[in-house]
């Protein structure tokens, strides 16, 4: 008989490897795109790289709320504060951490309790996560990438439903103050839905942020909402502008308000993200404009001034990247958001862990981002080099290599 814990665990790599787009999106991935998913033209450009980077740049994610059981909470955040971590993107599905709209789930609450409260004595802080997988409490589906259709009495309900859900989360957990609502929505495929149909996935994002808001906010009015980090892929800059579109209700969107209503983007998020995931050396055209174009959709809506967070960027050894490759090219890209993109706030480095499972041994690309071997390896809790040039950045100190 499966676990839970290792269905948690097949469902996670299984999603995070269909969110890095192991085949279809390696082209789009391979440099600096535009609205289009065509190669743009570019010309680099002399980048400014200095030699720290603040603490509130450096992060990393790991999904903690999946390895109950299995892993060192104690040992992790003493690694994680010796690299200088400051901030933790973790999986908190609603699906998983509640048994419903209004009931946390008390095992699951009280190892979440465990991660935010050791978290905490270490100097980091939590970010909640809810990918976007849905229980069935949630749906009234079976598949856990389903919703109902837009406009039925069931999407009604499922929308209130989630805004309860969120509302329980945040008042279940008062200590999180920042949220992260859905994972790379552009990409995302949810069953009702024609997948090249970009109207239709705007118009569910957006209700599932303002909803997803105003649950989170009426428990925790400091609590900050992050909007599900956009998938790098080609379409990335025109989602963002769609988004806008939807939420100002203009030219398609404008005879669809019958669910988020408000034309104000404070009403769905305090901080946008996406992933800005490339199989090359960062630089000016591979790494900062492709950051400067989505962050121009947000200042041309009145929306720059809002802090932007890298939710997933990384390399993974699955393409065939050295680890010292890793490493410089980590050194290098957090160096020039310091120095380049001062609308982002944090990095969130994926991941911590380097996953050895039987799945992996089948899938290295996307169970190879880890800048420390997983738990359930033989080689416990061992760093890389990477993790070595992450703690030298910070200013921290050196890490063991052991």
């Amino acid at each position: 008989m499966v676990s839970n814990y290792q269905l948690n665990r097949r469902t996670l790599l299984k999603g995070l490897g269909g969110a890095l787009g192991l085949s279809a999106l390696g082209p789009i991935l391979a440099g600096g795109l535009n609205s289009a998913g065509c190669a743009s033209e570019c010309e680099e450009k002399d980048l400014i790289l200095p030699n720290s980077v603040p603490g509130t740049l450096c992060g990393i994610g790991e999904p903690l709320a999946w390895w109950q059981g299995n892993v060192n909470l104690e040992k992790v955040f003493s690694i994680e504060s010796q690299l200088g971590v400051k901030r933790h993107r973790d999986w908190i599905n609603l699906g998983i951490t509640l048994d419903d709209p209004y009931t946390p789930n008390p095992e699951k609450k009280q190892w979440i309790d465990n991660i935010i409260n050791t978290a905490e004595n270490h100097g980091v802080e939590i970010m909640a996560l809810d990918d976007g997988t849905f229980a069935k409490w949630l749906t009234g589906m079976d598949n856990p990438y389903s919703v109902p259709a837009w406009g039925t009495k069931s999407y009604n309900t499922f929308l209130e439903r989630y805004r309860d859900s969120w509302a329980t989360l945040s008042r279940t957990f008062p200590k999180l103050k920042l949220f992260e609502v859905n994972n790379e929505p552009n990409h995302l495929a949810y069953k009702h839905l024609d997948t090249s149909n970009v109207f239709e996935r705007v118009l569910l994002f957006t209700d599932m942020l303002n909803y997803a808001r105003q649950g989170i906010k009426g428990e925790n009015p400091d609590a900050r909402v992050i909007m599900g980090g956009l998938c790098s892929r080609g379409d990335s800059v025109a989602f963002l502008e769609e988004i806008y579109r939807c939420i100002k209700g203009e030219g398609k969107f404008a005879d669809f308000r019958r669910y988020a209503n408000s034309p104000n983007p404070d009403d769905y998020f305090d901080i946008a993200a996406w992933h800005p995931y490339i199989r090359e050396e960062p630089g000016y055209c591979s790494f900062v404009k492709p950051n400067i174009d989505l962050h121009d959709v947000m200042d041309r809506n009145g929306d720059g001034a809002k802090p932007v967070f890298l939710t997933e960027y990384g390399f993974t050894e699955g393409d065939g990247l050295s680890p010292s490759t890793i490493a410089a090219y980590l050194e290098k890209s957090f160096k020039i958001c310091t120095g380049n993109l001062p609308f982002i706030e944090t990095l969130f480095w994926f991941r911590l862990f380097t996953d050895e499972t039987s799945f992996c041994a089948e899938h290295p690309r996307e169970c190879s981002f880890g800048i420390a071997h997983s738990p359930e390896s033989s080689k416990p809790y061992i760093l890389k080099l990477a993790a070595h040039t992450y703690s030298t950045l910070s200013k921290h100190s050196t890490v063991s290599m052991e």
